[in-house]
């Protein structure tokens, strides 16, 4: 820390507890993968063997029973009849619904990238429901790990939110600043459009399109109160008439700007970034588990807003191991929906706080005006 400058060592200590939550939340994340991965995965396999057995079982039933029938008794169609029904039982049993059976079959449900997803979505809340503790021991664990995962992501989504909330403001705000200083200096905005601005290099920067009027920092005395040339400056002044008369004219680009003064994102801009990651993760949900597109955008909404119905899973991923980046891009949609809801939450605040100040100025100058009318 001692070769480090001050403010690389103040910008340390700002970003050490929100590295450390995102490593222990990832700690946290594989140690259970582990847990359920020796809990369920020795069970899970077993399961899956007992249904195949009689699965098995079963086709070879009815198959010697039509083999050794020419004609149908009474007796043989009733038994015919109870095997297809068992069968048909069998394989549409409920631990096999939603897409269970297929994860199953892939033989990777419980391995380590399997389990870590079933973690990630369990304490996420997104809850899929195709993979399921089926022991005892498992269940207990769910219920523990749950209890302790559940508050842990809130605290790691609020926190994430927080930090990209305050650095899409950060962003929006030196965009409206660049635009006001363009737009200053091609003489679009008047000198009390900048000076209402809570930026001073903006007022500094449209005071400076005039400096090279007259060589030095005097070229502007010839301008009276209003910020008006009177025409008493040298000739370059003249020349900028025109561009003077444009400063007096109110400016629509202006008062857009103003509306978005408050340091926070428009609400447009919210809502195409949130789409827009959604969208792109649809693309490639699409190509790599081969659903259509709009299937695919079905799935990403369905779980970046937890609801989770587990119609549709991504098992290609659990066959080629490559879970971990679905899991990442599912964790920073989180993020990012958390920094949309605390945006508009200060959109909100802000518009609420305006109404509450504008009423209560209306209703104090109604009060001053029939306190007035009353004394005269």
């Amino acid at each position: 820390m001692a070769c480090l400058s001050p403010r690389t060592t103040a910008l340390l200590k700002l970003s050490v507890p929100h590295v450390a939550l995102v490593i222990f939340y990832f700690s946290y994340l594989f140690a259970g993968s582990l847990l359920f991965h020796f809990l369920e995965n020795t069970s899970e396999k077993k399961a899956v063997a007992q249904f195949d057995n009689r699965e098995e079982s079963l086709r070879e039933e009815i198959k010697t029973l039509l083999m050794n029938c020419s004609e149908a008794a009474p007796e043989q169609a009733t038994l015919l009849d109870t095997l297809l029904q068992e069968l048909v039982d069998t394989v549409t049993h409920p631990d096999w619904e939603g897409g269970r059976y297929d994860v199953m079959e892939s033989g990777n449900e419980w391995s380590i990238s399997s389990s870590l997803l079933f973690c990630f979505t369990t304490i996420t809340t997104i809850g899929y429901g195709v993979s399921v503790p089926a022991t005892t021991m498992g269940k207990i664990a769910v219920v523990i790990y749950s209890a302790i995962g559940v508050p842990l992501s809130f605290l790691l989504f609020a926190d994430m939110g927080g930090l990209l909330a305050r650095l899409a403001s950060f962003i929006a705000s030196s965009i409206r600043l660049r635009c006001r200083g363009k737009m200053a200096r091609a003489g679009f905005m008047s000198f009390g459009d900048t000076e209402s601005s809570d930026s001073t290099a903006v007022h500094q920067d449209s005071h400076a399109v005039y400096r090279d009027t007259a060589g030095d920092n005097n070229a502007v005395e010839g301008g009276n109160d209003d910020g008006i040339f009177d025409g008493s400056t040298t000739s370059p002044v003249n020349k900028r008439e025109s561009r003077i008369i444009l400063q007096k004219q109110p400016s629509y680009l202006a008062s857009v700007l103003e509306e978005y003064d408050n340091g926070n994102v428009p609400f447009p801009v919210i809502i195409l970034f949130i789409v827009s990651y959604m969208c792109i993760g649809a693309l490639s949900f699409s190509l790599s588990e081969g659903w259509s597109y709009l299937e695919a955008f079905y799935f990403t909404f369905i779980t970046l807003t937890t609801i989770g119905f587990g119609d549709f899973y991504p098992i290609k991923h659990i066959e080629n191991n490559s879970l971990f980046p679905c899991m990442i891009y599912t964790l920073v949609g989180l993020c990012c929906l958390s920094m949309c809801i605390t945006l508009l939450q200060a959109r909100f605040i802000k518009l609420v706080t305006n109404i509450k100040s504008n009423a209560l100025s209306i209703t104090k100058f109604s009060t001053e005006r029939e306190a007035g009318i009353n004394s005269s």
